[in-house]
């Protein structure tokens, strides 16, 4: 089963990569929606070598939809969650089919997504007792993305295609393809690093 448990606010010396380490990360650094990160596949990793980049493949699957037809992208990791050791975490995982095999575990008919959300919301409400009232959800993490992105000068049709929005427009949406992945990659590499400060650690899963 899931496990959740608030000794984890508390400092200490075990890190535990499971998905409440890398989920919130991973939103920061690709803009990706819960689902879509809570539905990963290790096979969803993958390797570019035209581009020399690895990025996260995300689209239709026999265990997932998705939201709508600009949903299906390739997102380029930003090198901060390489650092953080998130193709060492792959590897670990050995045989395993999901990126995140802890929301399987005795969650039933319960989408992945749903089990993350009832623990984060635990962390989110011990972390921040404001969240609620300044309206911080997880997908603040997406809208942090865009905004960073923004401001660092990303046009809006390589951020909407990055996020797996619309772009409405007659020149960026009819008549033209999504962004190539050279250029998403040099837009991710704009984000800023607020997690710079957290060591790189040999991958634990077990706590």
């Amino acid at each position: 089963m899931f496990r959740i448990a608030l000794e984890r606010l508390k400092p200490g010396l075990v890190l535990i990569h499971d998905s409440l380490y890398w989920l919130p990360i991973l939103a920061a650094y690709t803009g990706a929606r819960r689902a879509e990160l809570c539905e990963l596949l290790t096979c969803d990793i993958r390797f570019s070598e035209p581009h020399n980049c690895y990025y996260l493949d995300i689209g239709p699957r026999e265990h997932r939809r998705l939201k709508n037809i600009q949903s299906q992208r390739q997102i380029p990791l930003h090198q901060e969650v390489i650092r953080l050791g998130l193709l060492a975490y792959v590897e670990t995982l050995c045989d395993e089919a999901f990126l995140f095999p802890d929301l399987r575990r005795g969650s039933g008919r319960t989408s992945a997504g749903d089990v993350f959300n009832k623990s984060w919301q635990k962390i989110r409400a011990a972390s921040l007792p404001n969240a609620k009232a300044e309206n911080k959800v997880f997908h603040s993490f997406c809208h942090w993305c865009n905004n960073e992105m923004k401001q660092s000068g990303v046009p809006a049709e390589i951020r909407k295609d990055l996020l797996g929005h619309t772009n409405s427009g007659v020149n960026e949406g009819r008549y033209t393809e999504t962004a190539r992945l050279i250029l998403m990659a040099d837009a991710v590499k704009r984000l800023p690093t607020p997690t710079a400060s957290i060591r790189s650690v040999p991958i634990n899963l077990d706590g």
